[in-house]
């Protein structure tokens, strides 16, 4: 996802963010968000916690490392405004079990300019693939707990 030169600031550092997630390092997704980021995972049905800051989002994202092993997320199409990017993406991955993951995503990025020039990234609205996630957490913390009765015999 390497940026061309004339690729604007506000791209660049969503597809920054985008590698970051690829490398599975948090520290290196936390440094392109706000210290007041705010994270939505939608649709409302699903019930998920708003993150309201980046501190929170970090805590909350390490549980879903402890859930997924690998994950990789390629966007589709993007459409970008002066202060948002809108993409539309797909992951794969692995769980902590072993089984497959493939979502997809609609990612509405807001961007905010820092006092040095460079963009960081305040809010996101990430639309989710409702049904598979909710499946797919749910059996696989079954699967996770499942595992650690048998390891306690």
């Amino acid at each position: 996802m390497a940026a061309s030169p004339t690729t604007s600031k506000q791209l660049q550092t969503v597809l920054g963010w985008l590698e970051a997630y690829n490398a599975w390092d948090l520290d290196a997704i936390a440094s392109h968000l706000t210290d007041d980021y705010h994270h939505y995972i939608l649709p409302q049905s699903l019930g998920r916690p708003v993150s309201t800051s980046k501190e929170q989002y970090v805590e909350r994202f390490r549980q879903y490392q402890a859930l997924l092993t690998a994950f990789h997320v390629v966007p589709s199409e993007i459409i970008e405004t002066h202060d948002k990017v809108v993409f539309h993406a797909s992951s794969t991955g692995a769980s902590a079990t072993g089984v497959p993951y493939a979502n997809e995503y609609i990612i509405i990025v807001t961007l905010r300019e820092e006092s040095n020039g460079t963009y960081a990234i305040s809010h996101v609205k990430e639309f989710v693939d409702s049904r598979f996630s909710a499946d797919f957490f749910e059996a696989e913390r079954k699967r996770i707990a499942e595992r650690a009765a048998r390891a306690a015999l």
